[in-house]
C-alpha cells in the first residue's frame, strides 16, 4: 500500500514540477535533503559524524590510534578526546600558522601535532590557500584549481612537508589505527594509495572521508 502511494506521489510530482521553470527549486529540494543526510553538511551535531564516532570509539579498546588528517585546530580531536578520553590521537597539519594554532591548544594534553601533510609519496609540495586569509584557512588545498572554479579567489602557495602513512605508522611505531580521519581537500585518494604496506598487515580499522562524515568504511576486513 505504501510503495504505491510512494509511486504514485513520485509520478505526480514528475508531471508538475519535471519542468525547466522549477529546476531551481528541484536543486534546492535535493540539496535540502542531501543535508539531511549529512552530505556537505560540517555540523557534527546534527550530520551524524559525532554519533557514529562516539559509538565506533565506544567498541574499541583502551589507548585506541586515532590519526586526525588535516586537523585544522583541532575541533575533530576534541570530539575524539570527548568520546574516547584515553585515544591517542596524532593530528597533523600542514599549513604553518593554522598549525601553530593547532600546537598552542594542544600540546601538553596527549595530543600528538604533527606539521606535516600526508600524501602518495614523501617531499615537498607546493599547499595553496586564500591570499586574503593570511593566517590560514580550512580550505588549503593542493588542487588549487577546485578552489578558483568554485570561489573564484585569489590564491598562494607555500611548499609544506608530505610524508606518507606508511612512512609515519613506522616512525611512530604504531602498530594499529583504529580510525583514520582525512579532510584534506581532495586529497584523500592520494594518503590511501600510499598506504599499502598498513592495509596489507591490517593496521587499518576504519577511515573517515570529510566529503560524506557519516558513511564509514571498513578497511582489511
Amino acid at each position: 500500500m505504501l510503495g504505491s502511494v510512494y509511486d504514485r506521489t513520485i509520478r505526480i510530482w514528475a508531471r508538475v514540477f519535471g519542468r525547466p521553470a522549477y529546476r531551481r527549486f528541484n536543486n534546492y529540494l535535493v540539496n535540502l535533503g542531501m543535508s539531511g543526510l549529512g552530505v556537505g553538511n560540517p555540523d557534527s551535531r546534527c550530520n551524524g559524524e559525532r554519533r557514529v564516532l562516539h559509538e565506533w570509539l565506544r567498541r574499541c579498546g583502551p589507548a585506541s590510534v586515532v590519526w586526525d588528517v588535516g586537523a585544522s585546530e583541532g575541533n575533530y580531536t576534541a570530539l575524539v578526546r570527548q568520546a574516547r578520553p584515553d585515544a591517542r590521537i596524532y593530528a597533523f597539519e600542514p599549513h604553518p600558522r593554522t598549525f601553530a594554532r593547532l600546537a598552542a591548544r594542544w600540546t601538553g594534553q596527549g595530543i600528538q601535532c604533527l606539521p606535516f601533510a600526508l600524501g602518495a609519496k614523501p617531499g615537498m609540495q607546493a599547499l595553496w590557500d586564500y591570499e586574503s586569509t593570511a593566517q590560514g584557512s580550512s580550505h588549503a588545498t593542493f588542487y588549487p584549481a577546485t578552489v578558483r572554479r568554485e570561489t573564484g579567489a585569489r590564491l598562494i602557495p607555500q611548499e609544506v612537508e608530505v610524508r606518507t602513512v606508511d612512512e609515519v605508522a613506522t616512525a611512530v611505531t604504531v602498530a594499529t589505527i583504529e580510525l583514520l580521519k582525512l579532510d584534506v581537500e581532495g586529497n584523500a585518494l592520494a594518503c590511501l594509495k600510499a598506504q599499502r604496506e598498513c592495509l596489507r598487515r591490517g593496521e587499518l580499522r576504519r577511515f573517515s572521508s570529510n566529503s560524506i562524515p557519516c558513511i564509514w568504511m571498513h578497511a582489511c576486513t
